[in-house]
């Protein structure tokens, strides 16, 4: 919505628009760098590119760890870090890639509460698990990815 020009925009999904948002219920929505929009929908992630001015969609079906995502953040790099109730995952923007992360990697728990994470100055990440906060700086963890294919 433009205040000054009075005109806005309405993003619906539309069956016939692969393009479109993934569907018409977002649970949150998370405003990352570039003006990037990060909608979290009861269909997985749609992320809204302002230049294309279209979304890309992942689920489980293409590399998202778990269709209900309950927080999102940004890395130094613009990349998201999403928790779930499975775990930790980040998305590299540029390559289309996953990295999952879970107690095997040091988390303290698997489930990410929502809404709950931030980054510092410094680059750290906080989320909130299950019992506890905790917090890493992401070239701290090593690197696991898998190619998500973008529908």
């Amino acid at each position: 919505n433009n205040l000054a020009t009075k005109q806005s925009k309405h993003y619906t999904h539309d069956p016939d628009d692969p393009n479109s948002l993934s569907t018409n219920i977002c649970q949150f929505i998370y405003e990352g760098s570039n003006r990037r929009m990060y909608m979290v929908t009861t269909n997985g992630l749609s992320i809204y590119d302002p230049q294309k001015d279209h979304f890309d969609h992942y689920t489980t079906k293409n590399g998202l760890l778990h269709d209900h995502v309950h927080t999102i953040v940004e890395d130094a790099e613009g990349n998201p870090w999403m928790g779930s109730a499975i775990g930790l995952q980040k998305l590299d923007l540029k390559t289309g890639e996953f990295s999952s992360y879970s107690v095997y990697d040091g988390l303290p728990n698997e489930f990410i509460h929502g809404g709950k994470s931030f980054r510092d100055s410094a680059g750290y990440l906080y989320f909130i698990s299950m019992n506890e906060a905790f917090r890493f700086h992401p070239d701290s963890l090593p690197v696991r990815s898998y190619s998500a294919p973008v529908y």
